[in-house]
């Protein structure tokens, strides 16, 4: 309802105009405004927002039976969406005045969709969003022998250098001054320098995921100061809607993968280079499917011992059967657990004592069954030691660089029943599953009831530790390190993909839902990756569960979406890292820095997987030992080292990826 109706109207004073006179203006001034509604909104999108300072009210969400390729994933990880039949008069007065505007959505969208023009068609193809550029440096010995003071207070992002502005001066990019350089391309590529139209972001997708998410992720922007856009035909964006898209900071496509947002096949690589697109392309190549993660992984990180405490050993059968019966003749105490390529919800899912048991070629996966999970002792019915997991979300805000964070705050999930170290082939299902779908059923219980917030997770740890919170800080700084190898192994993956397909998305970010295990030492391996974790809330939205979802989704959109410039920081920081670096990057590389910046000074609580100072030795091995690395990608991993504050460390990068080994101490 309109801010004043129901009031009564104040007087309008001597120059007020008779009634029949200011209806008759009313209703021309309604066709003037629909003429302009018709012409500006001519490929069928309405607004469906109300000002950003809306009250919250969430309602719970009812579950969608979801079908089709790859929906049974989707499916397992939206258990917790339950009808809520308690819900305030309040809320349903709410939904009944949705109902009222998506009728009335629908009839506009109509007129919209008669009253569009045939689109001129795109002139040629969008040149190439990299470029190489040369970067001459004036007087490097000048620069290379700044003040001393500087190089010794150089502490990473923190602590930025405070170079002077005649140093600056003497960086070149081809034959413009550096800092007219950045200029430029923060003008080209900031979404906060495109707001002819405001703060807009705009939703569209398919009407299932529409239904699931749209109120969560759109109050999420409304927090952030956004007008919120929603696009009344479901389905794929039309060719001719992508360029109306320029008017717009941030494009939100609520589907399953990227192939589902647009008409066109590769759409997403013409969008206006200003646009914050939700999605990222190649998911199910790389991350986002259990036969490719594990392919990734074995790739990337090539047997490499180092590497052993925050990856699992991965085998596909029956391609990599042999290797894994070597490994386990190798490990006879071991168990395997065997998992479909593709499923969800704990369908599948076995624990086998002798690889001897597989008895099929469908291809499975392989991964040995961690043998000395971090238990936690829990009371009450059925009491005991209990295995557990993590459900920790992570944002990739640039795939290849890769740039990627981690959430402080997730949820912790128990098996249903106390763990057995010495049963035959794991024992029973509910006691080393923790698929919450499979959690619910088991214990008839919502999952605010099964789940723990990170931070009961952090005090149950401190007490008993007894330690002060050092063993909760040391099992968080070994998730960021498991979550960048696993990301770092995809950006591999993603370049290549990149370049063979003529593919790629430097505007692009992507969240997901990361399932890490612990094991008795406190080390954390990833599980697996779900590029579409449920956003759905339970049926106390003011309970961890939800409040740890509406928390993550506001800080995600305040750290992509903050709006601050970083060029002049940039400018300076850079005056402490060896400049000849610069000669190889190309223009997204240097977009990448910018907003590598931008992000570091705004991270609202989300912690750096890459780069991280703190794993930089580690980084550093698995980039070396990528054969296909380019220079620049070594040359940006070297300044991304001395802004990080780990210039000793960039010293000994090798200039190409021929080294293998390199001290972890």
């Amino acid at each position: 309802m309109c801010g004043g109706m129901g009031k009564k109207p104040a007087s309008t004073g001597r120059g007020s105009m008779p009634r029949h006179r200011a209806g008759v203006r009313v209703e021309i001034l309604l066709m003037f405004v629909t003429a302009i509604a018709l012409s500006w909104w001519n490929y069928g999108m309405i607004t469906a927002s109300h000002n950003s300072n809306i009250v919250v009210k969430h309602r719970a969400l009812v579950t969608v039976q979801a079908t089709g390729r790859g929906r049974e994933e989707v499916e397992s990880d939206l258990t917790s969406v339950v009808e809520s039949s308690g819900e305030s008069e309040e809320s349903e007065q709410e939904e009944n005045r949705e109902d009222v505007l998506s009728s009335s959505e629908q009839q506009l969208d109509s007129l919209f969709i008669q009253a569009e023009e045939k689109e001129k068609e795109e002139e040629g193809e969008r040149s190439q969003l990299t470029h190489d550029v040369a970067v001459v440096v004036d007087n490097q010995e000048d620069v290379d022998n700044q003040d001393d003071d500087d190089d010794d207070d150089n502490n990473g992002v923190g602590n930025l250098i405070s170079g002077s502005s005649a140093a600056v001066q003497k960086i070149k990019v081809g034959q413009v001054d550096l800092i007219d350089y950045l200029e430029s391309l923060e003008e080209k590529t900031a979404w906060w320098r495109h707001q002819s139209h405001g703060k807009r972001v705009l939703f569209w997708g398919s009407e299932l995921f529409n239904k699931w998410y749209f109120r969560t992720w759109s109050r999420a922007f409304k927090k952030s100061g956004f007008t919120v856009d929603r696009r009344v035909t479901f389905g794929q964006l039309p060719k001719a809607g992508v360029e109306k898209l320029r008017d717009y900071a941030a494009a939100f496509c609520l589907t399953y993968e990227i192939g589902g947002c647009f008409g066109t096949k590769g759409m997403h690589r013409h969008l206006p280079n200003h646009i914050k697109l939700n999605m990222a392309p190649l998911l199910r190549e790389t991350v986002w499917n259990k036969g490719n993660f594990c392919k990734i992984i074995r790739s990337a990180t090539q047997g490499n011992p180092i590497f052993d405490d925050y990856i699992f050993n991965c085998f596909i059968h029956p391609q990599h059967t042999a290797s894994a019966r070597k490994y386990a003749a190798a490990h006879p105490d071991r168990k395997f657990i065997i998992k479909p390529l593709a499923s969800g919800g704990g369908k599948g899912i076995r624990v086998v004592d002798d690889l001897d048991s597989i008895k099929t070629n469908k291809p499975l996966i392989i991964q040995n069954f961690l043998h000395n999970p971090h238990l936690i002792e829990r009371d009450g019915p059925g009491r005991g030691f209990f295995k557990w997991d993590l459900r920790a979300y992570a944002v990739v805000t640039s795939t290849a660089p890769l740039r990627a964070y981690v959430y402080p705050h997730g949820l912790v999930r128990f098996a249903a029943e106390a763990f057995d170290r010495n049963a035959k082939n794991g024992g029973k299902p509910s006691t080393y599953l923790t698929n919450l779908s499979l959690g619910t059923k088991w214990q008839k219980k919502d999952v605010g009831e099964i789940t723990w917030p990170f931070s009961r997770l952090k005090d149950h740890m401190t007490k008993v530790y007894g330690d002060g919170g050092a063993a909760y800080n040391k099992l968080m700084k070994n998730i960021l390190g498991a979550a960048s190898i696993m990301f770092l192994s995809a950006e591999q993956e993603w370049r290549r993909l990149y370049k063979a397909r003529g593919d790629g998305c430097p505007h692009c970010f992507k969240h997901f839902g990361l399932d890490i295990i612990i094991d008795e030492n406190l080390n954390a391996r990833v599980i697996e990756a779900n590029g579409q974790p449920g956003m759905a809330l339970s049926k106390n939205h003011s309970d961890h569960y939800s409040q740890t979802k509406i928390n993550m989704m506001q800080d995600l959109i305040g750290m992509v979406y903050n709006g601050r410039s970083s060029k002049d920081q940039l400018a300076t920081a850079l005056t402490a890292c060896n400049a000849t670096l610069f000669e190889s990057l190309s223009e997204t590389e240097w977009q990448y820095l910018m907003e590598y910046l931008s992000e570091r000074e705004n991270t609202h609580g989300w912690m750096p997987v890459y780069p991280n100072e703190d794993l930089a030795n580690i980084h550093t091995v698995l980039l070396e030992q990528q054969a296909q690395q380019s220079k620049s990608r070594l040359a940006l991993h070297k300044i991304l080292l001395c802004l990080e504050g780990r210039g000793d460390l960039a010293d000994n990068v090798a200039s190409s990826s021929t080294t293998t080994t390199t001290s972890l101490t």
